[in-house]
C-alpha cells in the first residue's frame, strides 16, 4: 500500500494520485526495475549524445501542463466542435450552452444532458467510433474539465445542489474526490484555483501542480483572464473604460498593459486582443506578447462584422476562430469565424448555435 503523505489515506501499490485527495503519490522501484531503467536511459543519453552531435541543437525537456477544455479542437487533421456548424473538416459534437469538452488520446470526454428538465450533466468518454462510457451522472454545467498526468479533474453537483471536486482515473474511469477548486490555469510551476464553494466561488488561489502549498490571491474570477510567462493577467472595469494588467507570480509586481480601453480585452496564448468598433468596422487589435518582454501589434479589419469580445478566442495553427455577427443578419445570429493571423483574411464557418442533446 502507498500513503499519502497530504492526507494519510492507504492507496494501492502502482497509484499515481491519491483516491481521497488527488494529491501525487511518490511510487518505488523494484531493483529489477532500476537496473533495467538505467539501462534504458544509458541507450537514450547515447542517442541523445549523437543526435546532439549531427545536429548542433539543444534538447529540451517537455513538462506536462493541465489540458483545459474548450469548444474548438484541433485533432489529427479533423477539427471538432460543440458549435452546430457545418463545414468542410469540422465535426459538431452534442453539448450544451457550457460544452466545453477535451479530445485526448483518441477519446473525447464532453457533459450530456440527463434530459430536458434536468439541469445536471453526464460526464461521458467517447471514442473515435462514437461509442460512448458514461463516467459520472452529477458533472456540474457550470465548470470545466481539466486533465493532468492521465487523470480528468470536473466538479460534481450533488443532489443538494453542492459542488464538489472529483478526480477521475483515466486508466480505468474510476472517480474519487478531489480538493474543493476548480483549475482555471496553469504554467509549469504553477495552477490558478478557483473555488467551488461558499465565499470562496468568487476568489482566485496559486499553488504548486498538485494542489500544493495553496495560497489566496487578491485577484477575482470575474476579472482574471489568464497566465502567460509567469503572469497572472487581469482586466478591471470602472467608470466605464477597461483596464488589462499583470501580476508577475514570482516578484508580485502589478502592471499595467492596456489603459483607458473602450471594450473588454481577450487572452488567448501569448496574444491579447482588444477591439475598437465603428459603425461598420471592427478594428481587432492583436499585441504579440514576447517571453522576453517585447511586444509586438498587428490589426485587422473586420468589415460588417461585430465581434463578440465577451466570448472566446480559439487559435488553430495560423488562425484565430472567434465568435462575432454579421451586420444585417440581426444581434442573434451568431457565427463562427475563423480569421488567418498573416494575411488577415476572413471567412464565416458557420452560424454559432448550440448543440443540445
Amino acid at each position: 500500500m502507498s500513503r499519502c503523505k497530504k492526507c494519510g489515506f492507504e492507496n494501492k501499490d502502482g497509484s499515481k494520485f491519491c483516491g481521497h485527495c488527488g494529491a501525487p503519490l511518490k511510487t518505488r522501484s523494484s531493483g529489477k526495475g532500476i537496473i533495467i531503467g538505467v539501462c534504458i536511459v544509458l541507450v537514450m543519453v547515447g542517442i541523445t549524445v549523437a543526435v546532439l552531435f549531427l545536429t548542433g541543437r539543444s534538447q529540451q525537456t517537455d513538462i506536462e501542463l493541465p489540458i483545459f477544455s474548450k469548444r474548438i479542437w484541433d485533432y489529427d487533421g479533423t477539427i471538432y466542435t460543440s458549435y452546430d456548424v457545418e463545414h468542410t473538416g469540422w465535426t459538431s459534437l452534442t453539448g450544451d450552452d457550457h460544452g466545453t469538452f477535451i479530445v485526448y488520446l483518441d477519446n473525447i470526454h464532453l457533459r450530456k444532458t440527463n434530459n430536458a428538465n434536468d439541469a445536471t450533466r453526464v460526464l461521458v468518454c467517447r471514442d473515435m467510433t462514437g461509442k460512448e462510457t458514461v463516467i459520472a451522472d452529477d458533472a456540474n454545467p457550470l465548470y470545466d474539465l481539466v486533465i493532468y498526468d492521465d487523470h480528468l479533474y470536473y466538479v460534481a453537483l450533488d443532489s443538494s445542489m453542492q459542488s464538489k471536486g472529483k478526480i477521475v482515473d483515466l486508466s480505468d474511469l474510476s472517480v474519487a474526490d478531489s480538493e474543493d477548486y476548480q483549475i482555471k490555469a496553469a504554467d509549469a510551476n504553477t495552477w490558478i484555483l478557483c473555488g467551488i464553494k461558499g465565499a470562496e466561488s468568487d476568489q482566485l488561489f496559486q499553488c504548486n501542480p498538485g494542489f500544493e502549498n495553496i495560497k489566496e490571491l487578491d485577484i477575482t474570477k470575474d476579472t482574471f483572464m489568464g497566465i502567460y510567462d509567469g503572469k497572472i493577467y487581469f482586466q478591471t472595469y470602472k467608470d466605464g473604460e477597461y483596464n488589462v494588467q499583470t501580476y508577475d507570480m514570482n516578484s508580485g509586481d502589478i502592471t499595467s498593459v492596456l489603459e483607458c480601453w473602450s471594450g473588454s480585452a481577450v487572452l488567448s496564448g501569448s496574444d491579447l486582443f482588444s477591439a475598437e468598433k465603428s459603425r461598420n468596422v471592427t478594428t481587432l487589435h492583436r499585441m504579440e506578447l514576447g517571453a522576453n518582454g517585447d511586444e509586438y501589434g498587428y490589426d485587422y479589419s473586420l468589415i460588417y462584422i461585430d465581434v463578440d469580445m465577451k466570448g472566446s478566442f480559439y487559435e488553430v495553427d495560423n488562425k484565430v476562430y472567434l465568435t462575432g455577427c454579421w451586420q444585417g443578419k440581426g444581434k442573434n445570429n451568431i457565427e463562427v469565424i475563423a480569421l488567418d493571423l498573416q494575411s488577415g483574411k476572413y471567412e464565416p464557418i458557420g452560424n454559432c448555435t448550440n448543440t443540445e442533446i
